[in-house]
């Protein structure tokens, strides 16, 4: 067996993505400690003044401390992932996934150059003005990730599926005739998509030196210019690829009993209909213009109770990033490095893990028949994601136990904790398993996702999976309350 070959337009759909989460990462590490910290000495922009590249102090500007840092990143993170439910409705019974994506690319145009405006000098100089001017941005942003992380996935994996559907065998170069693995080149194109992503937030991590040599204003309208550059990749690709809401598709029953109800605009009313009926074993509605199989409402559930499953996962994974970020500011280390440059080490770990997994061990497994199952891929990821987090717990402790400050004041100390060299490496090592962590378990969702979900669903699935991601947030608002010394351990 072998994974298919995958059209070269994918590749530029990926590209859609990655200019997205750039922009976004751009800027998360920056607001925690815009929000958090206050100006450097003899600074009016938040950059270091005095000898950055030596200098212990950390970029900062409204000084409005850690909880209300951590409580402004959660919130962008649960709004992001909670509008797809929003765009993936739209998309998948009025806009179509690709004007979905385009709209999306409006909205952040706006919140990007909205957040420009919070954090140049003269605005500022007010904290709490910059801080209302930066909430607003930061609901356009989500927005529009919310309207783009919903569709660019599903819109990518139809490309593969219309041209290459029909084919079940292919000659390799040594002439070996081989069958091709339809899930196996799904589960490729889905850890590419994954990787793109993560080039994304690699490529952030400029935004770390940028705003301790030049300030927060800089970086912000670099995002934005980088987001206007959405719509011309975008008018590049629309007449170029194919646009899933004209695709045939033949693998589930709902699209072979409903060929002529395709843009019947309350497919997400009756599907509740069909759900609720196998559920509560209530009757049907007599006017129902759609056929259900059980088949694929049982699909459908089991999609949602794996994604409840990502709650706790997201919660280790992601809602603690701004609590890791400002863990690295407490460090006294020879390395001087931006505390917000550390969280780079995830993407980059991902960026080096995943052409390893994609394109030698699961490859070498294939040939074998010794594939390892979606989900004990899904529990690998856990493991590796969990025992990462006990490692930071560790790194904390290390911190509270060397530092010069009480305890109650650790994070706000002016002078960082003199740690040993192995509890440096323990920190890197957090950010490295969370990475390995999302390999395994992330990027294997996002397959599942498309390929159990109706086809008629797919926005709508992949946006509940996503949705998994803000409630962790929630959680994560709840502990930003007790964001604070001593409780972070």
């Amino acid at each position: 067996r072998a994974t298919g070959a995958i059209p070269r337009i994918s590749y530029l759909i990926c590209m859609v993505e990655l200019c997205e989460r750039f922009s976004y990462y751009m800027i998360v590490g920056c607001l925690t400690n815009m929000i958090q910290r206050e100006l450097p000495q003899d600074s009016a922009s938040g950059a270091i003044v005095h000898d950055p590249s030596t200098s212990t102090e950390t970029p900062g500007a409204l000084g409005l401390g850690l909880p209300l840092a951590t409580f402004t990143m959660q919130f962008l993170i649960f709004f992001a992932n909670i509008s797809p439910l929003i765009s993936g409705y739209y998309s998948d019974t009025k806009l179509g996934k690709f004007k979905s994506i385009w709209l999306g690319s409006m909205i952040g145009i706006f919140g990007h150059f909205t957040l420009v405006i919070s954090s140049i000098p003269l605005v500022i100089k007010i904290p709490y003005l910059s801080y209302t001017i930066v909430l607003l941005s930061m609901a356009t942003i989500a927005l529009a990730a919310g309207f783009i992380k919903s569709n660019i996935l599903p819109l990518l994996l139809d490309q593969y599926e219309y041209k290459q559907s029909k084919q079940d065998y292919t000659t390799l170069p040594d002439g070996t005739l081989t069958m091709v693995d339809h899930k196996a080149t799904l589960e490729k194109l889905s850890m590419s998509f994954y990787m793109f992503i993560n080039w994304g937030c690699t490529l952030s991590l400029a935004s770390s030196f940028m705003e301790r040599y030049m300030g927060f204003w800089p970086v912000y309208l670099l995002t934005a210019l980088l987001f206007l550059g959405l719509p011309v990749l975008l008018k590049y690709l629309e007449p170029r690829i194919i646009h899933s809401e004209k695709i045939d598709k033949k693998q589930d029953s709902w699209s072979k009993s409903n060929s002529n109800n395709s843009e019947n605009k309350d497919v997400y009313i009756e599907f509740f209909h069909y759900l609720r009926s196998y559920l509560l074993g209530t009757p049907l509605p007599a006017n129902l213009k759609m056929i259900v199989a059980d088949s694929d409402i049982k699909k459908f559930i089991d999609c949602i109770t794996l994604f409840l499953f990502f709650i706790p996962f997201y919660l280790n994974d992601a809602s603690l990033i701004s609590i890791q970020i400002s863990l690295a500011a407490t460090m006294s280390t020879s390395i001087h490095l931006p505390n917000d440059f550390y969280q780079a080490l995830n993407p980059i770990a991902i960026i080096i893990l995943m052409p390893i997994l994609s394109q030698l061990v699961y490859p070498y497994l294939l040939k074998r028949n010794m594939q390892p199952s979606p989900r004990i891929k899904i529990v690998i990821g856990f493991t590796i994601t969990s025992i990462g987090t006990f490692i930071g717990a560790y790194v904390q402790n290390e911190v509270y136990r060397n530092s010069s400050c009480d305890i109650t004041n650790v994070s706000n100390c002016d002078k960082p904790s003199d740690v040993s060299l192995f509890t440096w490496i323990c920190y890197l090592l957090m950010f490295a398993l969370q990475a390995c962590g999302e390999c395994f378990a992330a990027a294997t969702c996002y397959e599942l996702a498309y390929e159990l979900s109706p086809s008629f669903l797919r926005g709508g699935v992949l946006a509940l999976f996503l949705t998994s991601v803000a409630m962790s947030s929630v959680l994560g608002e709840i502990m930003s309350f007790w964001a604070k010394d001593p409780y972070l351990v």
